[in-house]
């Protein structure tokens, strides 16, 4: 999926979760299963996804480490830790090199169900339109022809620090 996704220019929208024995074939936990068929289930958000985004799912292990080290989701690895591997589950939509995440889910516990934009498709496809936006803008500073390579870096990288405390702003409303 990385290799994809810096090949095609595409972010990657990751999927997390804690498995969970038992039915579905697919055994996440009930915050997963709970996230799949609110916020995942939606066909616009099904259909922005395959269009624009290179899809992955992480499976995260009870007891071990959180298993990507990926700069955009260092906050996901920590939070990860502090929960003890129960009801942990989540979405991403990351840059293609790995350092930035554009938009998030934010946390899918069930405590915070009928607040969580995690659950709530049309919160879910606004938070994946923003990341796209984002995912547009950093395209377009990428290819201006008029700023020199010293200026676009510097242009890139205070545009990242904005996202950055966009996205972080956007998960505490949530």
């Amino acid at each position: 999926a990385v290799k994809e996704a810096k090949g095609t220019g595409k972010p990657l929208f990751v999927f997390f979760y804690v498995p969970q024995e038992g039915p579905p074939r697919e055994p996440c936990g009930l915050e997963g299963r709970l996230l799949r068929s609110h916020g995942l289930s939606d066909s616009k958000v099904i259909e922005l996804i395959k269009a624009h985004c290179v899809p992955v799912k992480i499976q995260l292990k009870k007891g071990e480490d959180y298993p990507i080290e990926w700069p955009a989701l260092k906050k996901w690895a920590t939070a990860y830790k502090f929960s003890n591997g129960r009801g942990f589950t989540g979405c991403s939509v990351v840059s293609p090199d790995l350092a930035i995440e554009f938009g998030n889910s934010g946390s899918a516990r069930i405590s915070e169900m009928l607040g969580a934009p995690a659950f709530n498709p049309k919160e879910f496809l606004g938070m994946l339109v923003r990341a796209m936006e984002r995912v547009n803008e950093e395209r377009s500073i990428r290819v201006q022809s008029r700023i020199s390579e010293e200026e676009r870096k510097l242009e890139l990288e205070r545009f990242r620090k904005g996202v950055t405390r966009a996205v972080q702003s956007e998960g505490r409303r949530g």
